[in-house]
């Protein structure tokens, strides 16, 4: 007898919510062998380059992320645990489609708690942890298996059948059994939105170049070498005076790069002394005064011609790029508009069950909590920033 098409998906979700954050684990534990290497890549050359790009991991925004996916995580975990306490009812026991879902919760909160607490402490090392392909193949795969998850979540509730008729006299559902898989897929979804979020953020860190002398500088002082070394040069040259070849030139004395001497300069001054005035014209001029002139007031039609020709300038036409982050910076402002009008309204409706005494409103606090916490320096403003 084949399986039925419900069995089948319970399985690949039991599979998906197993495998998935077990692999990220594994990664997690691969990254703790991860060593410093060189932080250039390039050989010396007759050439000496005047800048050096430097990449710069956004790693303020990479800690937002990751702490995000491992709070929703727990969050998921704790509605599997207080449906269990307060109604009586396990996820896998209600429905075959929940099986494992407090395994996932549990190894999706240690993969992502683990790569964020070893990336801060290799960074700590100085070791280029966010730019490495085993964060960059942690972020694609975690994203390929919460894809799935969340499609697999969605068929089987397009599939799931309608509810029973009411008995009589009729009995109402628990709460919990009503929004408990409303949140779970919420969760999943939102956990999807924060890893299309995370691979290009790693994939496309900030690149700045700074003046090769600064950068030898700061690692110099970095390292703790002498200055005498780096400073005046006077070491180096006693080395070459000794071993019988010319001595480098110490850095006082090349031009404003280092990379080539200053030309001597032998043409006579063109500045010649000129003879002092005479006595007689020594009377003081006085300046003249300065009319200060007032600004006009510019008329509607000035402004608009202003702004039209200023239009063009503020809009990037020939970068795409540029064009959908504007975009996507501008829709969260809107969306922050909308949870500003929102947030008051759900305390008051919060207020309002508390007062009435009608259970425990727990989707109404966890609503206001999280309304609460977009709101916040780290929640929107953290991501448009």
């Amino acid at each position: 007898m084949a399986p039925s098409s419900d069995t089948v998906l319970a399985t690949a979700l039991a599979a998906v919510r197993f495998f998935g954050p077990a692999i990220l684990c594994l990664i997690d534990l691969s990254l703790t062998t991860l060593n410093a290497t060189d932080k250039t890549g390039q050989t010396p050359g007759p050439i000496v380059q005047v800048t050096v790009p430097v990449i710069k991991p956004r790693r303020s925004l990479i800690n937002l992320l990751l702490s995000v996916a491992a709070l929703s995580y727990l969050f998921d975990g704790t509605v599997v645990v207080l449906r269990a306490v307060f109604w009586k009812t396990w996820e896998g026991a209600s429905s075959i489609k929940w099986n494992g879902i407090e395994v996932a919760d549990v190894l999706g909160l240690v993969a992502f708690g683990a790569l964020l607490i070893i990336g801060t402490w290799k960074d700590a090392k100085d070791i280029p942890v966010w730019t490495s392909k085993r964060v960059k193949a942690f972020a694609v795969v975690g994203l390929l298996f919460e894809a799935a998850h969340t499609a697999l979540l969605g068929v089987t509730l397009r599939d799931e059948p309608p509810p029973p008729p009411p008995h009589i006299p009729e009995t109402p559902l628990p709460p919990g059994l009503i929004w408990a898989p409303f949140l779970h897929i919420s969760l999943s979804a939102f956990r999807l939105l924060v890893l299309i979020v995370l691979v290009p953020v790693l994939w496309k860190p900030v690149t700045t170049y700074v003046v090769t002398s600064d950068r030898e500088s700061s690692e110099a002082t970095a390292v703790g070498e002498p200055s005498g070394v780096h400073g005046n040069g006077e070491h180096a040259a006693s080395e070459g005076e000794s071993s019988g070849l010319l001595a480098p030139v110490p850095k006082k004395a090349t031009g404003q790069y280092g990379t080539f001497l200053p030309a001597p300069s032998n043409a006579p001054s063109i500045h010649s002394s000129s003879p002092g005035p005479s006595s007689e014209h020594n009377v003081p001029i006085k300046p003249k005064p300065i009319k200060e002139k007032t600004p006009e007031d510019a008329s509607w039609r000035e402004t608009f011609t202003k702004l039209r020709r200023l239009l063009p300038y503020l809009w990037p036409h020939k970068s795409v790029k540029l064009q959908f982050l504007a975009s996507l910076c501008m829709v969260i402002l809107l969306i922050s508009r909308v949870i500003n009008i929102l947030l008051p309204l759900t305390l008051r409706q919060l207020v309002l069950d508390l007062d009435r005494g009608v259970g425990y409103p727990l989707m109404w606090i966890l609503a206001y909590g999280g309304l609460r916490f977009l709101q916040g320096s780290g929640g929107l403003n953290a991501l448009r920033d």
